[in-house]
């Protein structure tokens, strides 16, 4: 204890010393637990059922494929969970979608339609009320939901008093029953996603509406809308397992044969391939590439640690060289190792321990700034929170006893092992050897450095070289919500009047400036918007002759949605109220689609040409052939070059039952998110709003996610370049104390002062050079390996890149070389000979 006391005051003693290292390690300790509990999060979180190693799959091909959707139909499932012997129980599901109603707040909810043993087989209990049972999957039962704690907790905000009360979904009543426990979403594919809500197969079968499978209570077997999973008995293997399903399935192909339609007309029998695939390498993705990519992430995230180590570990051996006298005079009265180690190691010890319990708070901020709703695909939104669980804690904990050993235990050892008396200035083997040793680590931290900046750099290329993601319209400021009018039974003739009817009832919110109802998108990375065959000329014109089909994006709009989207006119007129649905049909072009259909060198030449569109037909023909007018010319949207071809029609002449409304927000975008969905439940409230938001998560769901990445890298090459160049700092600086003698000499020999800074600077640099060249090595084979895995070409060398990146390393090379090589010039030559 009374050593612990005396490393205490010694630490006291030099507090800017301990802060800067308690600092260093808690911010390295920090970032990599936060970073490992993010991934952790993403990619290998538990599912939250039991015994995950005894439940499988029961995949409709053999295992070697990957799908394991709709493989089974109702009529299947009962004969399998008569026949079988292998399984303790079986969860079938399937996917079903629909507007919740609770009060006066109306929720769009992805489901599990599921069978009475479902909760039972995977082990699941309600964290209030209970779950789904067999009495419940009767088809005389009262319908029954299971809200999941995430949808109940952010969208119900947490009613204690849901369970026993009255839900709405589609028309159909539903008692809510229970709540499932935290991180359950169900059985996921992939490890994102899932249910928002579980209701039994027989009440799923009282629903309608375009998101609920047809079939789910059907007789016939060709309608296969189940997935299944199933718990293995204690002592039976996969492989029995398997073979049992496909003497079962041999068996129901005899009695029952499948039949799948084909396109041309005509079917084909298909067998029951089933087959038993263990439930890890579907549900959390921790096999395979996904379990590579985030063990990739961690290592990377790792450096900065690596980095914030290294660099303390140089500032002990620069602090173990001020006590080089003494540790020489007890070696030379006979000290042992041990005991010169000890001395050095506690107070690297004190300084785990402060800087372990600042890396929790560091964690805890950095934590509840990745709490965020995460876009998972097309506008399908969960709330990700990155949480301290145990396997981060104890991720962390080993995190800092490597530490320990790299910044504490090593720099001790090796004091203990070189140090010498001095002999009047730090010329000795052992003081080369601590300058080429920390020499070496700043090279290594400037390399990390490098790497992260070139990786930053890297992806905001990609992101610039994709491009799709940047339209004229700022998409963080759009509101979007994606509508299915035909939910509410409206035919194609009324829903432009409907559509006007929600634009009327958003001007009175006044959260908007600007607003329009499309059916597809032409926004967004990728773009999503439906295609027609397209021909230049009316069939029997004089142009037919010189006529050129091609496949165009089309978009279906009310007026204005060229103020939404941020195109200009360029010629013509655009379409407004006089092309009804009963007026001569009109398209207003881009101008990338008149030069590609008409190869007129001037679009704005092609204003009053006819063409001709429609649906694709077989052999590329056009079918459902609609003759319109150019009407008018629009500038390109700033988008892939591939993708700029672009019709626009009035949604009057081409209704959709499945349309969007697109508003530019006037302040928060959440608030105009919020007055599209009242919009739309006051003008239509039958219709299905089954995904609102801001324009960036429902249209670009990769870019939101995607565009963190440089400013991840940025932060982390920050860091490790501030740990860096801190490092460089304190190391020259002992160089230049250890030096002083040498220095008076040069003066006193003719050197001046320009030289003398001239000297410490080179020798600050050539850690730095060697390091930015390896840095540069490094990101060119990282490079090599990500460019894959952008869909965009990108060079494996980019001079832009290559300059830009080392620039930050070189003028904070300078600031931290700076102050040393001014201290160094100002040394007194007369005293430095007087102490010699």
């Amino acid at each position: 204890m009374s050593e612990f006391v005396r490393a205490f005051r010694r630490l006291r003693a030099t507090p800017v010393f301990t802060a800067f290292a308690v600092a260093s390690l808690a911010l390295g300790l920090g970032v990599t637990t936060a970073a490992y509990s993010v991934i952790h999060t993403m990619l290998w979180q538990s599912v939250g059922i039991a015994d995950e190693d005894t439940l499988v799959f029961v995949d409709r091909y053999p295992s070697t494929l990957s799908s394991v959707r709709d493989s089974m139909s109702v009529g299947d499932l009962a004969d399998l969970e008569r026949d079988q012997r292998s399984f303790a129980g079986l969860a079938a599901w399937a996917p079903v979608g629909g507007n919740l109603r609770h009060g006066a707040a109306t929720e769009f909810v992805v489901m599990d339609a599921v069978n009475g043993g479902y909760f039972g087989t995977l082990g699941v209990r309600a964290a209030r009320g209970r779950v789904i049972g067999p009495a419940d999957a009767d088809r005389g039962a009262a319908a029954v939901v299971v809200l999941q704690e995430q949808f109940w907790r952010r969208r119900l905000a947490a009613d204690p008093a849901i369970v026993g009360r009255t839900v709405t979904i589609g028309d159909v009543p539903f008692t809510v029953i229970g709540i499932a426990p935290a991180g359950f979403r169900g059985l996921v594919e992939g490890g994102f996603g899932g249910a928002d809500a579980w209701i039994p197969l027989a009440a799923a079968g009282r629903l309608s509406g375009p998101l609920v499978p047809a079939g789910l209570l059907s007789s016939d077997r060709d309608r296969r809308p189940l997935t299944v999973a199933a718990r293995l008995r204690p002592a039976t293997s996969i492989e029995a397992a398997g073979a049992e399903l496909r003497v079962i399935g041999a068996g129901l192909d005899a009695a029952y044969p499948l039949h799948q339609r084909l396109s041309g007309g005509g079917t084909i029998g298909i067998p029951r391939e089933w087959s038993a695939r263990p439930a890890g390498d579907v549900l959390s993705g921790v096999t395979g590439p996904t379990s590579g990519l985030g063990l990739a992430m961690i290592l990377l995230v790792a450096l900065v640690l690596l980095v914030a180590c290294t660099n303390l570990a140089n500032l002990m051996l620069a602090r173990g060289a001020l006590r080089q006298v003494d540790v020489a005079v007890q070696r030379a009265l006979g000290a042992s190792r041990w005991h010169l180690v000890r001395t050095p190691f506690v107070e690297a010890v004190l300084i785990a321990i402060a800087g372990g319990a600042a890396a929790l708070a560091v964690t805890r901020v950095l934590l509840t700034l990745a709490t965020t709703d995460l876009p998972i695909s097309a506008g399908r939104v969960i709330a990700f929170e990155p949480r301290l669980n145990v396997p981060v804690l104890a991720a962390a904990a080993l995190a800092l006893v490597l530490s320990l050993v790299v910044f504490g235990l090593w720099p001790a050892w090796r004091l203990a092992t070189t140090a010498s008396a001095p002999t009047g200035h730090d010329a000795s083997p052992a003081g080369a050897t601590r300058w080429r040793t920390g020499r070496s680590l700043i090279s290594w931290q400037v390399a990390v450095s490098a790497g992260f900046f070139l990786m930053a750099a890297l992806c905001v290329r990609a992101l610039d070289a994709s491009g799709g993601y940047r339209p004229g319209s700022d998409l963080e400021q759009l509101a979007v919500a994606q509508v299915q009018f035909d939910e509410a039974g409206m035919t194609t003739s009324s829903i432009a009047q409907e559509a006007a009817a929600v634009l009327g009832a958003l001007e009175r919110h006044r959260q908007t400036d600007k607003a329009a109802v499309m059916a597809g998108v032409p926004l967004g990375w990728p773009r999503r918007v439906p295609g027609v065959q397209v021909s230049a000329a009316a069939a029997g014109t004089p142009e037919a002759s010189a006529s050129k089909d091609l496949f165009v994006p089309l978009v279906a709009a009310t007026d204005g949605v060229f103020d939404v989207v941020g195109v200009s006119l360029e010629a013509g007129r655009p379409f407004d109220e006089r092309d009804g649905a009963g007026s001569d049909p009109v398209v207003v072009m881009s101008e990338s689609a008149a030069r590609a259909i008409f190869a007129a060198p001037d679009p704005r030449a092609v204003v009053g040409r006819p063409i001709v569109f429609g649906d694709v037909g077989p052999g590329g023909a056009i079918r459902a052939a609609r003759p319109a007018t150019v009407i008018g010319i629009v500038s390109d949207l700033d988008v892939d070059a591939d993708d700029k071809p672009l019709l626009y029609v009035p949604l009057a002449q081409r209704p959709s039952g499945r349309m969007q409304v697109v508003a530019h927000a006037i302040g928060d975008p959440e608030r105009a998110v919020a007055a599209v969905r009242a919009s739309v439940r006051a003008a239509v409230p039958d219709a299905l709003v089954t995904v609102a938001g801001s324009g960036l998560v429902v249209l670009a769901p990769a870019y939101a996610v995607f565009r963190h990445v440089p400013r991840i890298a940025l932060a982390l090459g920050a860091l490790a370049l501030v740990l860096a160049m801190v490092g460089l700092y304190g190391v020259l600086s002992q160089l230049v104390t250890a030096r002083a003698r040498e220095m008076g000499v040069r003066l006193a020999l003719g050197a001046t002062p320009r030289q003398i800074r001239r000297l410490v600077v080179r020798e600050g640099f050539r850690p730095v050079i060697d390091g930015v060249v390896l840095g540069l090595i490094a990101g060119g084979l990282g490079r090599l390996l990500l460019i894959p895995l952008f869909s965009q070409p990108l060079s494996l060398v980019d001079p832009l890149v290559f300059v830009l990146a080392p620039l930050p390393l070189v003028v904070a090379a300078l600031v931290a070389c700076a102050l040393p090589a001014w201290r160094a010039a100002r040394v007194e030559p007369n005293v430095a000979l007087r102490d010699l």
